[in-house]
Parts: structure tokens; C-alpha cells; sequence
């Protein structure tokens, strides 16, 4: 049973490597199920009136509930993570409505009524950004502007911290400020009364740098240093610290008893080992430790990595994840393959970790927040 576990798994983990991801976080409606509702999204409603109705149409998702309630506004919340710091884009065509024809963008979102929108009306002719608390709008900036039925447009926002700019069609159209909601929360789409209104290719693309500069003081050239002999979370923290933390950053590898010692003479960081504070912590990994440290957490993809990482490298209790005892044979084969020295495992090793993690973008972008093997 324990083998035929270990040959799931790796056939779980090879398969990352031929998984087609459609961009960073791009979620389309090719493949779902026509006049069936989408999957991996919540259907809600701020205000009053009917329900909306939202189903796959034209490879597309489309609302098409014509109910004329003034303050009725349909919503569908992706489910597939929460983030505070994103680009979000969508592509929306606005078919018909007498009351409006409008598409919007909900991020930052906290159940049916609060969050961020952005939207763009095509009987106004006009763009606006709003802050929605309690179910009551209050507009932060807009811009008056042409907006077309019955034909595709782009909507994209770009919220980091506080600040806001919002582009239609690829061009900049308002820059703003706002403090009513500060934390990580959902996204989805929006439209308002009779709004008969197509989306496709909703986009998340987190932004990580506003993350890391929360947990520590940004730096460039950082040192860290840890064990030698490394198999696992020793590999895939230098993976996470290059590509998320510091791209510059230098990575020593010495003895166990060393570590301490070295890591004062160097000024370096010293992870998992004994006593440092970036080490094994509650059953969970040093890999996970140290994206709680730099706020790396409210990525989704990497929480879920992060997942896998200890199912390699411990006893795989905590998450039981499936895709770890994968991980954890190919790293023990790259221990075999005569490479120098640790840093030869980890650039030969790295393409291993950015495929698992366009994976579990991928898995983000499905709904799928355990993984493609787990309930």
C-alpha cells in the first residue's frame, strides 16, 4: 500500500510538468458546463430585488437576470483564495438594460456587503470606484468617458495598500486613495438591476512586494545560511527567499554545529536549525515559517505549496497532502545525481519548485485551494 502511494504521488508530481496554466491566475469559462451556473464561485446579492442569474453562455459568464430593482446588485465571488495587494482585470460586454449596463470588478471583499468596486456603465457613459460597507455605496473617484454595448471592453484595477488605479481598455482612467478596508478578502464581478452583462478572462495576479515589505524591513544582498546535506525544505527555502524575499540574497551551507557561529560572523540569517526563530514550528515546516514571517501567506498558491513542502519533508501528519511524498523521492534522487555541492542542487532543483508553484496557481485558479487530489 505504502509503495503503491509513493507511485501515486510521483505520478501526481510528474504531472505538473505538462499541466497547461492559462496565464497567472486567469480564470476562463471555455471548459464549464453551458446554461449551468460557474464553477468555483459564490452567487450573492447586495441591495435588494431578485437574485441574479449566472450561468456559462458563449464561453462566457453571463448574468442575465432583468430585474429593474434599482438597488439590486448581482454578484459572483470567485472562492478560490482571498488577496489584499492584486492586479484584477476582466474582460465584460454589456448587452442590455433600461435601468443600467454596467460590469464591475468587487475586490477585497467580505461576504455579500463589503468590499471594493470598480465598474463601468454603459447608459452613463462612466467609470467609477466605490467603497461598499454595509451595503452602501460611497464613491471614492470616478471619470466620465465612452462606454459601448455590445462590445468588449477591459476593466483592470491595481490595489496595493491604499492606493488604487484603475485602466480601461489599457488606459489609465483614475488614480485614488482610500483606508476602509485594509485586509486581504475575496474578488468576483458585479452588475447592477436589469443589467443583462457578459465576463470572461478574470484575472488575479497577486503582487508579493507589498507582502514581504510588511513582514521585514526590504533589503537587497541579504545572507542566510543553514545546514548542510540539504534534501527538502533546505532547498526549497532558498527557492522562496530568491524568488520572493530577495533576489539577490546568498545562501551558506555548513555543518549543523556550525550554523550559529557562521551566521554571527556573516551577519547571515540563520533557518532551519536548532533554535533559530525561521525553523520547524507546531508541526509545521521551516518553509512555512518563514512565509508567515514575510506575510507570503496570503498567497493562496503559496500557502498550498507550502502544504507540499511539509508533506516532503516531515511525516506528512499535519496536512496529509498528497502531492508530498512525490516531492519528497525526487528530491532524494537529486541527491544521487553526483551534483557538487548543495548549491548545484539548488539550480538544478529550482525548476522543480516553479513548476509546483505555477501549479498550485493553477490549482488557485480551479477552486481547488488542497490541491487536484484532495477533498
Amino acid at each position: 500500500m505504502k509503495n503503491a502511494l509513493l507511485a501515486a504521488s510521483l505520478f501526481v508530481f510528474c504531472s505538473v510538468f505538462v499541466l497547461a496554466v492559462d496565464g497567472p491566475g486567469r480564470i476562463t469559462f471555455d471548459d464549464m458546463t453551458q446554461e449551468k451556473p460557474p464553477q468555483g464561485f459564490r452567487l450573492g446579492l447586495t441591495g435588494g430585488g431578485a437574485p441574479g442569474t449566472w450561468v456559462v453562455r458563449e464561453k462566457a459568464l453571463a448574468q442575465i437576470s432583468a430585474d429593474s430593482t434599482e438597488s439590486r446588485f448581482p454578484i459572483a465571488v470567485y472562492e478560490g483564495g482571498a488577496w489584499r495587494d492584486l492586479v484584477l482585470s476582466v474582460r465584460f460586454k454589456a448587452l442590455s438594460g433600461k435601468v443600467d449596463q454596467a460590469g464591475g470588478l468587487i475586490f477585497r471583499g467580505k461576504g455579500d456587503d463589503d468590499y471594493y468596486l470598480v465598474r463601468s456603465n454603459a447608459l452613463e457613459d462612466n467609470t467609477r470606484l466605490y467603497h461598499v460597507i454595509g451595503g452602501k455605496r460611497k464613491q471614492i473617484a470616478g471619470k466620465d468617458m465612452k462606454v459601448t454595448s455590445n462590445e468588449w471592453h477591459e476593466l483592470n484595477v491595481e490595489a496595493v495598500g491604499n492606493s488604487f488605479v484603475v485602466k480601461f481598455d489599457g488606459e489609465k482612467i483614475i488614480e485614488a486613495t482610500d483606508d476602509t478596508l485594509k485586509e486581504a478578502g475575496q474578488v468576483g464581478l458585479w452588475t447592477k438591476a436589469d443589467s443583462v452583462t457578459l465576463f470572461d478572462d478574470l484575472t488575479i495576479e497577486p503582487i508579493m512586494k507589498e507582502a514581504i515589505v510588511q513582514g521585514s524591513e526590504r533589503k537587497e544582498g541579504t545572507r542566510w545560511i543553514t545546514r548542510e546535506k540539504a534534501r527538502v525544505d533546505r532547498i526549497a527555502c532558498p527557492w522562496l527567499i530568491r524568488k520572493f524575499i530577495d533576489p539577490k540574497a546568498e545562501s551558506f551551507f555548513v555543518p549543523a554545529d556550525k550554523v550559529m557561529s557562521e551566521a554571527a560572523r556573516l551577519g547571515a540569517t540563520p533557518f532551519d536549525v536548532k533554535d533559530a526563530e525561521l525553523g520547524h514550528q507546531n508541526g509545521e515546516c521551516t518553509f512555512e515559517t518563514i512565509l508567515k514571517k514575510y506575510g507570503l501567506d496570503r498567497d493562496p498558491a503559496l500557502e498550498l505549496l507550502g502544504k507540499i513542502v511539509n508533506g516532503a519533508d516531515t511525516d506528512n501528519s499535519l496536512w496529509r497532502q498528497p502531492e508530498g511524498p512525490g516531492l519528497n523521492a525526487l528530491a532524494e534522487g537529486f541527491r544521487y545525481l553526483g551534483l557538487q555541492d548543495d548549491h548545484a542542487v539548488i539550480a538544478a532543483e529550482s525548476i522543480v519548485y516553479d513548476a509546483l508553484y505555477s501549479y498550485c496557481r493553477e490549482m488557485i485558479r480551479q477552486g481547488k485551494p488542497k490541491g487536484a487530489f484532495k477533498n
